[in-house]
Protein backbone atom coordinates (compact mmCIF):
# COMPACT_ATOMS: atom_id res chain seq x y z
CA UNK A 1 0.00 0.00 0.00
CA UNK A 2 1.51 3.30 -1.13
CA UNK A 3 1.84 6.15 1.29
CA UNK A 4 -0.67 8.96 0.71
CA UNK A 5 0.96 12.11 -0.68
CA UNK A 6 0.95 15.08 1.66
CA UNK A 7 -1.45 17.82 0.46
CA UNK A 8 0.13 21.18 -0.46
CA UNK A 9 0.01 24.05 2.09
CA UNK A 10 -3.05 26.29 1.96
CA UNK A 11 -2.69 29.97 1.09
CA UNK A 12 -4.21 32.36 3.67
CA UNK A 13 -2.78 35.74 2.61
CA UNK A 14 -3.29 36.86 -0.98
CA UNK A 15 -1.38 39.45 -2.99
CA UNK A 16 -2.41 43.02 -2.29
CA UNK A 17 -3.80 42.24 1.17
CA UNK A 18 -3.83 45.41 3.29
CA UNK A 19 -3.65 47.80 0.34
CA UNK A 20 -0.78 50.17 -0.39
CA UNK A 21 1.72 50.74 2.42
CA UNK A 22 4.06 53.77 2.69
CA UNK A 23 7.68 53.15 3.64
CA UNK A 24 7.16 55.01 6.92
CA UNK A 25 4.74 52.26 8.06
CA UNK A 26 7.11 49.35 7.45
CA UNK A 27 8.08 47.58 10.68
CA UNK A 28 11.19 45.64 11.70
CA UNK A 29 9.25 42.39 11.11
CA UNK A 30 8.43 43.09 7.44
CA UNK A 31 10.46 41.24 4.79
CA UNK A 32 11.16 43.35 1.70
CA UNK A 33 11.48 41.79 -1.75
CA UNK A 34 13.33 43.19 -4.71
CA UNK A 35 16.82 44.34 -5.49
CA UNK A 36 18.55 47.23 -3.83
CA UNK A 37 20.27 48.12 -0.60
CA UNK A 38 17.08 49.21 1.15
CA UNK A 39 15.45 45.81 0.70
CA UNK A 40 18.54 43.72 1.43
CA UNK A 41 19.61 45.67 4.51
CA UNK A 42 16.19 46.05 6.13
CA UNK A 43 16.04 44.57 9.62
CA UNK A 44 13.14 42.32 8.62
CA UNK A 45 15.10 40.88 5.70
CA UNK A 46 18.17 40.32 7.88
CA UNK A 47 16.06 38.48 10.45
CA UNK A 48 14.43 36.47 7.65
CA UNK A 49 17.84 35.27 6.46
CA UNK A 50 18.69 34.30 10.04
CA UNK A 51 15.52 32.20 10.18
CA UNK A 52 16.44 30.59 6.86
CA UNK A 53 19.83 29.59 8.28
CA UNK A 54 18.18 27.99 11.31
CA UNK A 55 15.74 26.06 9.11
CA UNK A 56 18.44 24.76 6.77
CA UNK A 57 19.32 21.58 8.72
CA UNK A 58 15.69 20.39 8.50
CA UNK A 59 15.48 21.41 4.85
CA UNK A 60 18.61 19.54 3.85
CA UNK A 61 17.49 16.33 5.58
CA UNK A 62 13.85 16.43 4.41
CA UNK A 63 12.14 14.72 1.51
CA UNK A 64 11.35 16.88 -1.50
CA UNK A 65 7.59 16.76 -0.85
CA UNK A 66 8.07 18.18 2.64
CA UNK A 67 10.28 21.12 1.68
CA UNK A 68 7.46 23.41 0.55
CA UNK A 69 5.74 22.83 3.89
CA UNK A 70 8.93 23.89 5.67
CA UNK A 71 8.98 27.10 3.61
CA UNK A 72 5.30 27.69 4.41
CA UNK A 73 5.99 27.19 8.12
CA UNK A 74 8.78 29.75 7.94
CA UNK A 75 6.47 32.28 6.29
CA UNK A 76 3.78 31.57 8.89
CA UNK A 77 6.33 32.16 11.66
CA UNK A 78 7.17 35.61 10.25
CA UNK A 79 3.45 36.44 9.96
CA UNK A 80 2.83 35.42 13.59
CA UNK A 81 5.24 38.02 15.01
CA UNK A 82 4.08 41.09 16.91
CA UNK A 83 3.46 43.20 14.92
CA UNK A 84 2.71 40.65 12.17
CA UNK A 85 5.46 40.39 9.59
CA UNK A 86 4.51 41.01 5.97
CA UNK A 87 6.20 40.11 2.70
CA UNK A 88 6.28 43.31 0.68
CA UNK A 89 7.47 44.60 -2.68
CA UNK A 90 7.63 48.10 -4.10
CA UNK A 91 5.09 49.52 -6.54
CA UNK A 92 5.72 51.91 -9.41
CA UNK A 93 4.72 54.89 -7.25
CA UNK A 94 7.18 54.07 -4.45
CA UNK A 95 4.65 52.43 -2.13
CA UNK A 96 4.71 48.82 -0.88
CA UNK A 97 2.19 46.00 -1.14
CA UNK A 98 1.82 42.43 0.11
CA UNK A 99 3.06 39.75 -2.31
CA UNK A 100 0.90 36.97 -0.80
CA UNK A 101 1.68 33.53 0.61
CA UNK A 102 2.62 31.67 -2.57
CA UNK A 103 5.32 34.17 -3.68
CA UNK A 104 6.51 34.32 -0.06
CA UNK A 105 6.87 30.51 -0.03
CA UNK A 106 8.85 30.72 -3.26
CA UNK A 107 11.08 33.40 -1.73
CA UNK A 108 11.80 31.12 1.24
CA UNK A 109 12.39 28.12 -1.05
CA UNK A 110 14.76 30.16 -3.23
CA UNK A 111 16.74 31.28 -0.18
CA UNK A 112 17.03 27.69 1.05
CA UNK A 113 18.01 26.35 -2.38
CA UNK A 114 20.59 29.10 -2.80
CA UNK A 115 22.35 28.21 0.44
CA UNK A 116 22.15 24.44 -0.02
CA UNK A 117 24.85 24.07 -2.72
CA UNK A 118 27.13 26.45 -0.79
CA UNK A 119 26.81 24.25 2.28
CA UNK A 120 27.57 21.14 0.21
CA UNK A 121 30.69 22.78 -1.23
CA UNK A 122 31.79 23.69 2.29
CA UNK A 123 31.40 20.05 3.33
CA UNK A 124 33.12 18.34 0.39
CA UNK A 125 35.56 15.76 1.71
CA UNK A 126 34.07 15.75 5.22
CA UNK A 127 31.78 13.33 6.97
CA UNK A 128 29.02 15.96 6.94
CA UNK A 129 28.65 15.65 3.17
CA UNK A 130 26.71 12.43 3.63
CA UNK A 131 24.00 14.31 5.52
CA UNK A 132 22.81 16.54 2.71
CA UNK A 133 19.73 16.18 0.57
CA UNK A 134 18.94 19.59 -0.85
CA UNK A 135 17.08 18.22 -3.87
CA UNK A 136 19.82 19.15 -6.35
CA UNK A 137 22.23 16.19 -6.25
CA UNK A 138 23.21 14.56 -9.53
CA UNK A 139 23.81 10.98 -10.54
CA UNK A 140 27.25 9.72 -9.72
CA UNK A 141 27.60 11.91 -6.64
CA UNK A 142 28.10 9.09 -4.21
CA UNK A 143 29.18 11.43 -1.42
CA UNK A 144 25.69 12.95 -1.15
CA UNK A 145 22.87 10.80 0.15
CA UNK A 146 19.79 11.46 2.17
CA UNK A 147 17.76 12.10 3.99
CA UNK A 148 19.71 10.46 6.80
CA UNK A 149 19.95 10.86 10.53
CA UNK A 150 22.27 13.68 11.64
CA UNK A 151 25.36 12.31 13.39
CA UNK A 152 26.13 13.87 16.80
CA UNK A 153 29.89 13.35 16.35
CA UNK A 154 30.30 16.13 13.77
CA UNK A 155 32.65 18.96 14.68
CA UNK A 156 30.39 21.58 13.07
CA UNK A 157 26.62 21.53 12.81
CA UNK A 158 24.94 22.22 9.50
CA UNK A 159 23.51 25.39 11.05
CA UNK A 160 27.06 26.58 11.82
CA UNK A 161 28.14 26.02 8.25
CA UNK A 162 24.96 27.60 6.89
CA UNK A 163 25.76 30.73 8.88
CA UNK A 164 29.26 30.83 7.42
CA UNK A 165 27.87 30.49 3.90
CA UNK A 166 25.35 33.29 4.55
CA UNK A 167 28.19 35.57 5.55
CA UNK A 168 30.18 34.77 2.41
CA UNK A 169 27.13 35.45 0.24
CA UNK A 170 26.39 38.73 2.00
CA UNK A 171 30.01 39.81 1.66
CA UNK A 172 30.03 39.16 -2.09
CA UNK A 173 26.80 41.12 -2.49
CA UNK A 174 28.16 44.07 -0.54
CA UNK A 175 31.63 44.31 -2.13
CA UNK A 176 30.52 46.87 -4.72
CA UNK A 177 28.60 49.12 -2.34
CA UNK A 178 29.79 48.65 1.24
CA UNK A 179 32.64 50.85 2.43
CA UNK A 180 34.30 51.06 5.80
CA UNK A 181 34.18 54.18 7.99
CA UNK A 182 37.26 56.40 8.34
CA UNK A 183 39.38 55.26 11.24
CA UNK A 184 39.29 57.44 14.35
CA UNK A 185 40.80 57.27 17.80
CA UNK A 186 39.05 56.26 21.00
CA UNK A 187 39.90 54.71 24.35
CA UNK A 188 37.85 51.91 25.89
CA UNK A 189 38.10 51.27 29.63
CA UNK A 190 39.04 47.88 31.04
CA UNK A 191 35.93 47.90 33.23
CA UNK A 192 33.62 47.62 30.22
CA UNK A 193 35.44 44.55 28.92
CA UNK A 194 35.20 42.97 32.37
CA UNK A 195 31.52 43.86 32.54
CA UNK A 196 30.91 42.09 29.23
CA UNK A 197 32.11 38.83 30.75
CA UNK A 198 29.77 39.38 33.70
CA UNK A 199 26.86 40.04 31.34
CA UNK A 200 27.26 36.57 29.83
CA UNK A 201 26.05 35.10 33.09
CA UNK A 202 22.71 36.81 32.44
CA UNK A 203 22.62 36.13 28.71
CA UNK A 204 20.21 33.18 28.65
CA UNK A 205 19.59 31.39 25.39
CA UNK A 206 20.28 33.27 22.17
CA UNK A 207 19.92 32.44 18.52
CA UNK A 208 23.54 31.29 18.30
CA UNK A 209 24.68 30.17 21.75
CA UNK A 210 28.13 29.29 20.41
CA UNK A 211 28.95 33.04 20.32
CA UNK A 212 28.17 34.80 23.57
CA UNK A 213 26.77 38.29 24.01
CA UNK A 214 29.97 39.25 25.82
CA UNK A 215 32.14 38.11 22.91
CA UNK A 216 30.18 40.26 20.46
CA UNK A 217 30.43 43.17 22.89
CA UNK A 218 34.22 42.80 22.99
CA UNK A 219 34.25 42.86 19.18
CA UNK A 220 32.22 46.08 19.36
CA UNK A 221 34.79 47.52 21.77
CA UNK A 222 37.53 46.76 19.25
CA UNK A 223 35.49 48.45 16.50
CA UNK A 224 35.00 51.47 18.77
CA UNK A 225 38.73 51.66 19.52
CA UNK A 226 39.56 51.58 15.82
CA UNK A 227 36.86 53.90 14.48
CA UNK A 228 35.93 56.17 17.39
CA UNK A 229 32.22 55.28 17.29
CA UNK A 230 29.89 52.29 17.62
CA UNK A 231 27.84 52.63 14.43
CA UNK A 232 28.76 49.34 12.76
CA UNK A 233 27.27 49.10 9.24
CA UNK A 234 24.58 46.45 8.79
CA UNK A 235 26.84 44.84 6.20
CA UNK A 236 30.36 45.14 7.62
CA UNK A 237 32.67 42.86 5.56
CA UNK A 238 35.41 42.47 8.23
CA UNK A 239 32.80 41.08 10.66
CA UNK A 240 29.35 40.49 9.16
CA UNK A 241 28.02 38.85 12.32
CA UNK A 242 28.86 41.97 14.35
CA UNK A 243 26.81 44.15 12.00
CA UNK A 244 23.77 41.93 12.49
CA UNK A 245 24.37 41.77 16.24
CA UNK A 246 24.37 45.57 16.48
CA UNK A 247 21.05 45.72 14.61
CA UNK A 248 19.65 43.09 16.99
CA UNK A 249 20.55 45.23 20.01
CA UNK A 250 18.65 48.13 18.44
CA UNK A 251 15.62 45.93 17.84
CA UNK A 252 15.69 44.72 21.44
CA UNK A 253 16.07 48.29 22.70
CA UNK A 254 13.03 49.33 20.67
CA UNK A 255 11.05 46.48 22.26
CA UNK A 256 12.14 47.69 25.69
CA UNK A 257 11.08 51.26 24.89
CA UNK A 258 7.70 49.95 23.72
CA UNK A 259 7.21 48.06 26.98
CA UNK A 260 7.68 44.65 25.36
CA UNK A 261 9.79 41.70 26.52
CA UNK A 262 13.47 42.16 25.70
CA UNK A 263 16.69 40.30 26.54
CA UNK A 264 18.45 43.63 27.27
CA UNK A 265 18.84 43.71 31.03
CA UNK A 266 20.23 46.59 33.12
CA UNK A 267 23.79 45.23 32.95
CA UNK A 268 23.84 44.99 29.17
CA UNK A 269 22.22 48.40 28.81
CA UNK A 270 24.82 49.90 31.10
CA UNK A 271 27.68 48.36 29.12
CA UNK A 272 26.33 49.61 25.80
CA UNK A 273 25.53 53.08 27.10
CA UNK A 274 29.02 53.34 28.63
CA UNK A 275 30.52 53.36 25.12
CA UNK A 276 27.87 55.69 23.66
CA UNK A 277 26.07 52.99 21.68
CA UNK A 278 23.91 54.49 18.91
CA UNK A 279 20.41 53.12 19.45
CA UNK A 280 19.01 54.43 16.19
CA UNK A 281 21.04 54.25 13.00
CA UNK A 282 22.20 57.64 11.79
CA UNK A 283 21.52 59.45 15.05
CA UNK A 284 24.12 61.21 17.14
CA UNK A 285 24.78 59.80 20.58
CA UNK A 286 23.10 61.27 23.64
CA UNK A 287 26.40 62.81 24.73
CA UNK A 288 26.91 64.44 21.32
CA UNK A 289 23.49 66.09 21.51
CA UNK A 290 24.21 67.12 25.09
CA UNK A 291 27.43 68.82 23.95
CA UNK A 292 25.43 70.68 21.29
CA UNK A 293 23.01 71.81 23.98
CA UNK A 294 25.92 73.13 26.07
CA UNK A 295 27.19 75.09 23.04
CA UNK A 296 23.68 76.46 22.48
CA UNK A 297 23.58 77.70 26.07
CA UNK A 298 27.01 79.31 25.71
CA UNK A 299 25.75 81.26 22.70
CA UNK A 300 22.25 82.09 23.89
CA UNK A 301 22.44 82.11 27.67
CA UNK A 302 19.71 79.47 28.15
CA UNK A 303 18.69 75.94 27.15
CA UNK A 304 15.36 76.89 25.58
CA UNK A 305 15.97 75.30 22.18
CA UNK A 306 12.84 75.65 20.01
CA UNK A 307 11.44 72.41 18.61
CA UNK A 308 11.68 73.89 15.10
CA UNK A 309 15.18 75.32 15.64
CA UNK A 310 16.29 75.96 12.04
CA UNK A 311 20.02 75.96 12.69
CA UNK A 312 19.85 72.44 14.13
CA UNK A 313 16.48 70.71 13.76
CA UNK A 314 17.87 67.47 15.23
CA UNK A 315 18.82 69.28 18.44
CA UNK A 316 15.33 70.78 18.69
CA UNK A 317 13.76 67.34 18.40
CA UNK A 318 16.24 65.86 20.88
CA UNK A 319 15.48 68.55 23.48
CA UNK A 320 11.77 67.87 23.16
CA UNK A 321 12.39 64.16 23.49
CA UNK A 322 14.20 64.66 26.80
CA UNK A 323 11.12 66.40 28.22
CA UNK A 324 8.76 63.78 26.77
CA UNK A 325 10.82 60.90 28.22
CA UNK A 326 11.06 62.62 31.59
CA UNK A 327 7.28 63.02 31.67
CA UNK A 328 6.81 59.36 30.71
CA UNK A 329 9.30 58.31 33.40
CA UNK A 330 7.34 60.22 36.07
CA UNK A 331 4.21 58.43 34.86
CA UNK A 332 5.88 55.08 35.57
CA UNK A 333 6.98 54.05 32.06
CA UNK A 334 9.77 51.46 32.46
CA UNK A 335 11.32 52.09 29.04
CA UNK A 336 11.48 55.84 29.64
CA UNK A 337 13.14 55.21 33.01
CA UNK A 338 15.91 53.27 31.25
CA UNK A 339 16.45 56.11 28.78
CA UNK A 340 16.16 58.98 31.27
CA UNK A 341 18.48 57.61 33.95
CA UNK A 342 19.79 59.49 36.99
CA UNK A 343 23.09 60.37 35.32
CA UNK A 344 21.38 62.07 32.39
CA UNK A 345 18.92 63.92 34.61
CA UNK A 346 21.79 65.29 36.71
CA UNK A 347 23.74 66.42 33.66
CA UNK A 348 20.73 68.24 32.22
CA UNK A 349 19.90 69.94 35.50
CA UNK A 350 23.54 70.96 35.99
CA UNK A 351 23.31 73.33 32.99
CA UNK A 352 19.91 74.69 33.96
CA UNK A 353 17.84 72.60 31.53
CA UNK A 354 14.13 72.70 32.38
CA UNK A 355 12.69 69.19 32.17
CA UNK A 356 9.11 70.49 32.35
CA UNK A 357 7.47 71.28 28.99
CA UNK A 358 7.94 74.89 27.88
CA UNK A 359 4.97 76.83 26.52
CA UNK A 360 5.12 78.00 22.91
CA UNK A 361 8.48 76.38 22.29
Amino acid sequence: MSKQKRPPPQESVIAGHGGLIPYSEITDNDVLSGRGKRSYESIGSINFRDEVAKLLPNYLTSKDEDKRHLAAELVAKIRSLDPPGRFLKTTSDGMYKEIGDKPAWEKAMMALRRIGPAVRKELVGTEQSSLLNDGSRKRGQADIAGPVEVQPSRQLSIADIAERCLEVMAQKKSESSASDEDAGAATATATTATGAADADADAGQGKRPQVSWGQRYKELLEFNQKNGHTEVPQIYPPNLSLGRWVQKQRCEYKKLMDGKKSFLNDKKLGLLQSIEFIWKKGELSWESHYDELVHYKDRNGNCHVPTNYRRNTALGRWVRRQRDKYKEMLAGDAGAAVYMNDSRIKKLKSIGFCLAPLANK
